[in-house]
């Protein structure tokens, strides 16, 4: 799973557990978190669906010469908003 902005991907699936985690998008790449936030920003609950929240080096610093859309792409202590939605 990944975008532009978490280039070149934010989690990864290993061949050999495609079948046993179809659907999944994997584990974290190293040095990248990944977070699931309700409504409220805060962490949401296993299982409870929610917007997918990207930190690390590999997250873009910003969207050249957009600082207003580059405010809107990050919440407020810093992670990377994805705009979608999926669950832990």
């Amino acid at each position: 799973y990944g975008m532009t902005e978490t280039s070149p991907g934010a989690t990864s699936l290993s061949a050999a557990m495609t079948r046993a985690k179809a659907g999944s998008v994997g584990l974290p790449h190293f040095f990248t978190d990944v977070r699931v936030v309700g409504v409220d920003g805060m962490p949401a609950p296993a299982r409870a669906v929610g917007e997918i929240q990207v930190r690390g080096p590999n997250v873009f610093a910003g969207y050249h010469g957009l600082p207003d859309a580059t405010t809107a792409a990050f919440a407020a202590d810093g992670w990377f908003r994805s705009g979608d939605l999926g669950y832990l």
